[in-house]
């Protein structure tokens, strides 16, 4: 098995794009961040991770990771479960610090095992995902009010809606400060929208835009205007006007704890492609 890092997005794309978009949907993240991380997008402090591995007949395995982000890995075939323990070595010996991982379900929790192993941490899982593709808008709900992208007046609430988004869906803290930095750029790109009812009720964003595939994410609303048929609508017309503007599916992640949000998007026109789990290490 041959181990190979790469400093430069660019150079890692060139590697593995071509098989990774055989599956969009189920490698949306390493195709879509990578993509990202090259045209120029940090996503934290620190260098990213590219690396892949290869044996004999090529492509076996391929990680990617933006501190402090987890993980993400692609496997080959049935040749990925020897080359888990020559990534791990590498990072282990590279100082890279491996915060999760995810993937479908059978490469990740081998990672996690290995990772465990050569690195003496314990593991657990985290969140139990799904992730969706839509080809068509089979239900487009009309609650009242009206879709529209968000604009430069709505960063301070949409930062706020970010940081609950977060702290509830990912039991996270972000840095309030970099994520609003983040959010102003997208909304300059027209990358977050909103259903409006005497103002904005829920958002709904789009991301990480692959050859074919394009990332729902960041829905929210909150609590207290909950059960009004806002978030489906906003992911419906976002949806559409994904697909009006050539992509051919829409694909999103859900976290399988809520029954909810995985059935108001199957409503939608959205199906199950694969189930992907994120393992944390610690």
């Amino acid at each position: 098995m041959r181990v190979t890092t790469y400093s430069a997005a660019q150079d890692f794309l060139a590697q593995v794009q071509a098989t990774l978009e055989q599956d969009e949907p189920a490698n949306n993240v390493i195709l879509g961040v990578a993509a990202n991380v090259a045209r120029g997008i940090a996503y934290g402090p620190h260098p990213p991770y590219f690396a892949t591995v290869e044996d004999e007949h090529g492509l076996a395995l391929a990680a990617m990771m933006t501190p402090p982000h987890n993980l993400s890995l692609y496997g080959q075939a049935d040749r990925w479960l020897a080359a888990l323990e020559p990534l791990a070595v590498n990072l282990r010996d590279g100082g890279w610090p491996v915060p999760g991982v995810i993937g479908r379900i059978e490469v990740a929790e081998a990672f996690a095992r290995v990772w465990s192993r050569v690195a003496a941490v314990s593991w657990w899982v985290n969140m139990r995902q799904r992730i969706y593709e839509l080809t068509q808008v089979v239900s487009s709900p009309t609650p009242p009010g009206h879709f529209r992208p968000a604009t430069e007046s709505d960063l301070d609430l949409v930062t706020d809606w970010a940081v609950a988004f977060e702290r509830e869906a990912l039991a996270g803290e972000p840095d309030r400060a970099a994520a609003r930095a983040g959010l102003a750029r997208r909304i300059g790109e027209q990358g977050i929208y909103l259903w409006d009812d005497g103002g904005p009720v829920s958002m709904a964003a789009w991301g990480r835009p692959m050859k074919h595939s394009v990332i729902v994410n960041l829905v929210y609303t909150p609590p207290d205007l909950r059960g009004k048929g806002y978030a489906s609508a906003v992911v419906a017309h976002l949806s559409q006007l994904l697909l009006d503007r050539g992509f051919t599916r829409c694909v999103l992640h859900t976290d399988l704890a809520n029954p909810t949000s995985n059935s108001i998007y199957q409503r939608i026109g959205y199906r199950p492609v694969l189930d992907s789990n994120e393992y944390r290490f610690g």
